[in-house]
């Protein structure tokens, strides 16, 4: 179907796109609670990993320097302030159910696109496995626990 596997960002901007359209308020709270988890998540990959963000970039054709930040920026940093406004503007309530469907249509992702592995070298950049693995706990922690109780 695709040439590439694409990233789990993809399939979240295009839940925040739709979530936007539609407006529905559970829909909304659930990709954010994706939207959260993905920011944190891949900026602890980077953490843990200085020489992780060189190996993304040139793995995926990516822009260097600044032009990455910009667009690191828009893909995984606005689209969570975006909704975090629409949520609070209408005062929308985010749940601890928001949080598990995040992290099940979240990691149902991983583990399709891994064959059940969880390990994404072949989506980002090859890194030792378990660091994967607490990218991924990262992941589900975020938004299970901290945005709901946050909200």
């Amino acid at each position: 179907m695709f040439e590439k596997t694409p990233g789990y960002t993809i399939w979240n901007l295009t839940g925040v796109i739709l979530s936007l359209i539609w407006r529905n308020p559970s829909f909304l709270s659930v990709v954010f609670c994706s939207s959260v988890g993905v920011v944190v998540s891949f900026h602890i990959g980077l953490c843990m990993d200085a020489t992780a963000l060189h190996r993304l970039i040139k793995k995926n054709n990516l822009p260097e320097g600044w032009m990455f930040h910009i667009y690191n920026t828009l893909a995984h940093v606005v689209p969570v302030f975006v909704l975090l406004g629409y949520l609070l503007y209408h005062s929308v309530h985010v749940s601890f159910v928001h949080g598990l469907w995040a992290s099940v249509l979240h990691l149902g992702w991983g583990i399709i696109v891994t064959n059940g592995s969880l390990v994404l070298d072949h989506v980002y950049a090859s890194m030792h496995p378990l660091l994967w693995y607490i990218m991924w706990v990262t992941a589900i922690v975020t938004e299970v626990v901290i945005v709901p109780s946050l909200l």
